[in-house]
């Protein structure tokens, strides 16, 4: 009898039988007694989850008193309560405390024979398999930790990490991921969710992660891993399905033939594509919040500001948070609220002519005028929309006053509500003035700055370019002059006024009597607007603003000295080796005579600062001035020519040329070698430069 249910009671051996061969006899046994437990056919995740931790299954108590351990069932004869008392006191423990606890009952559990070892549940010797099955060890640790304290060990190691540490990997995963989020990420105007560009995936942005932490020290999480991280730690940055908003075409147009080609060398194209866009797109961002530091770091000498307008059906007042059902076809007072963030303290065309105008007025010394790439546009003051946004879910604005309270009060730091009372006509003011402009649209980056007391505009494509171009026509100033008059103001609609009253008198029992008083007065004050409406010729407030910045004086310059503690050495002493020698003579740098075409110049303009050195290709001399072809490369790598984009045609690139002065050229005459590289003798010329 105790042979034949040897394998059905032994806990190790019950997990490895095959269900599948079980019969009614192996059950009838369990059903006479009642107490052991069978596994169901399918486990659940937790069972998986357990498992995958090393979690063993340990048998009920009053199973134990029934299991086959040795030939005299050491456990028939002790009591629950004593087979309780021992486990939970075992149970409770830490990892290392149990592993600790083992050992120590081995060392001491010895008898004064040394061959033999007493194990106690309770008050009763028991075996070894008894003693192990009451406390719930695995035989497979019980031996491994027994071979240890015959090999002298004494103390158990302290195993894995301390509850709620992390692993420096998944640290550095976290880190990256936010980074990632920052630089790609636009900022919703409605919650604190970050979304990434629809084109990406979370495999891709993996992969990206990979290719940028790689290296001989750095080690990454697996996949499984990082994006069990992602949900976990970082579920407000999502990859949308679907933008809420205007999506970028190219996003758009790289995801559907990303997901479309089954072509790997394609695909690998695309994908590559799509990380040159978006690595432009980042480099865009870069810019605005390094020109938004440079504002905030010197107040005193730059100005940034970044616009946009939010909205205006959320921000129509009567507002309820608890819309009622007659607020369906409530006439609301529209509202529309333009947001400006000043660092440090539409019609494009209209936007530049004012700009310029600044400018010209002396204003401002310069002005840069950058576009956002088209559909990754939100940035920082989209965040203070979005928590505009909800504060107005949980709060009710049935007045301006109190909606523009809520503004101020909505974020941190606080901004600045004004209501706005005059609104010029500037478009048709500056109108005649203005010279006509087309193709503005396609390029995202402007300059102008003063130049023989007019004002200039020059552009580029993107941030990253170097060039600056200059515009192209028949007008060579974006201001014919400056004028004259100044702009009428707009004169207020005042067409439904009387049915947004209306709509007012019937919601009386929903508003406060103190934001009725509010309303009947604003009301009053409309209706006397519109009767007795003159325009305004007051003074246009740009003019008053350039005669203040005229008339500013200027700061006291104070004389004081500093003492020298850090000195700047431009030139180094050298190192001397041996006895010291008399410097050799250098040569003057000569202009060779006799430039002709195809030659080779060296120039050094300060618009090309930062490339160095600059070699261009002599196309043609007409007089003092050559026109020349840029080329690319380094001192110790080949040179091939520039191209740059063709204006108005996607795609197409030419020849990058440039009219250059021979005042502008210190060096001529040489020719690349024939493998594209520089001459020995113009290296040295360009290291005595």
């Amino acid at each position: 009898m105790i042979n034949d249910y040897k394998c059905l009671l032994d806990p190790y051996q019950y997990e490895d039988i095959d269900e599948e061969s079980d019969t009614e006899e192996d059950f009838s046994y369990f059903e006479e007694h009642g107490s052991v437990e069978t596994l169901p056919k399918k486990r659940t995740m937790d069972d998986r989850h357990s498992e995958r931790k090393g979690k063993m299954k340990i048998l009920a108590l009053d199973t134990l008193q029934v299991v086959f351990c040795c030939s005299v069932f050491c456990l028939s004869g002790v009591k629950v309560e004593d087979l309780a008392m021992a486990r939970n006191l075992f149970q409770e423990k830490t990892k290392s405390e149990r592993s600790q606890c083992i050992i120590d009952w081995i060392i001491l559990s010895s008898n004064s024979r040394g061959s033999e070892r007493q194990w106690i549940v309770g008050s009763k010797n028991v075996c070894l398999k008894a003693w192990r099955l009451t406390l719930g060890i695995p035989e497979s640790t019980f031996y491994t930790i027994q071979k240890q304290v015959l090999d002298g060990k004494v103390t158990a190691e302290k195993s894995g990490r301390p509850l709620g540490s992390v692993e420096p990997k998944t640290l550095t995963a976290l880190a990256w991921l936010q980074d990632f989020a920052n630089s790609y990420a636009g900022f919703m105007p409605d919650s604190k969710q970050l979304h990434l560009p629809c084109c990406l995936t979370k495999s891709s942005v993996y992969s990206t992660m990979v290719s940028e932490l790689e290296g001989p020290t750095s080690q990454c999480i697996s996949l499984s891993h990082f994006l069990l991280v992602w949900r976990t730690e970082l579920r407000h940055i999502a990859i949308p399905r679907r933008s809420r908003f205007s999506e970028c075409n190219t996003c758009v147009l790289l995801k559907n033939e990303i997901e479309s080609t089954r072509n790997k060398e394609v695909r690998k194209q695309l994908m590559q594509q799509r990380d040159t866009h978006l690595k432009q797109q980042k480099s865009e961002r870069e810019k605005y919040y390094k020109h938004a530091m440079k504002a905030r770091r010197n107040p005193d000498k730059y100005l940034s500001i970044i616009m946009d307008a939010m909205d205006q059906a959320k921000t129509m007042i009567p507002h309820f948070t608890a819309t009622p059902k007659f607020a369906d076809g409530m006439w609301k007072l529209k509202t529309h609220l333009l947001g400006a963030i000043v660092h440090g303290i539409g019609a494009y065309g209209y936007l530049m002519s004012f700009l310029a105008f600044l400018v010209e007025l002396k204003v401002f010394r310069k002005i840069k005028l950058s576009f956002l790439m088209v559909g990754h546009t939100h940035e920082d003051i989209d965040q203070m929309f979005s928590r505009f946004s909800i504060w107005l879910n949980h709060n009710s604005c049935k007045t301006m006053d109190s909606l523009m309270n809520g503004f101020q009060n909505c974020y941190n730091p606080k901004p600045t509500s004004i209501k706005t009372c005059q609104v010029y006509n500037y478009s048709e003011w500056i109108t005649p003035y203005l010279a006509p402009m087309s193709g503005h649209s396609r390029h995202h980056v402007y300059k102008f700055k003063l130049e023989n007391g007019k004002t200039k505009m020059v552009f580029k494509e993107w941030t990253t370019t170097k060039a600056w171009r200059e515009c192209e026509g028949s007008d060579r100033y974006p201001l014919l002059r400056l004028p004259t008059t100044q702009p009428k103001l707009l004169q207020p609609n005042f067409q439904d006024l009387d049915k947004v009253e209306s709509s007012i008198l019937g919601a009386r029992k929903f508003i406060d009597k103190k934001d009725m008083i509010w309303w009947e007065r604003f009301f009053q004050e409309k209706h006397n607007e519109e009767l007795e409406y003159e325009d305004d010729d007051s003074s246009f407030k740009l003019f008053e603003l350039a005669r203040f910045v005229a008339q500013r004086p200027l700061p006291d310059i104070t004389t004081f000295s500093v003492p020298e503690i850090v000195v700047n050495r431009d030139v180094m002493p050298p190192v001397i080796l041996g006895k010291k020698t008399k410097p050799a003579k250098s040569q003057p740098i000569i202009m060779e005579e006799g430039l002709k075409a195809d030659d080779f110049v060296l120039t050094n303009l300060e618009k090309y600062s930062d490339e160095w050195p600059q070699i261009g290709k002599v196309i043609s001399i007409c007089g003092h001035n050559i026109h020349i072809l840029w080329y690319k490369g380094s001192k110790s790598t080949s040179w091939s020519p520039c191209t740059m984009p063709i204006s108005g045609q996607r795609g197409k690139r030419e020849p990058f040329t440039e009219t250059v002065t021979r005042d502008q050229i210190w060096k001529s005459g040489f020719k690349l070698t024939n493998n594209g590289y520089l001459p020995k003798s113009v290296k040295d010329a360009i290291d005595r430069y």
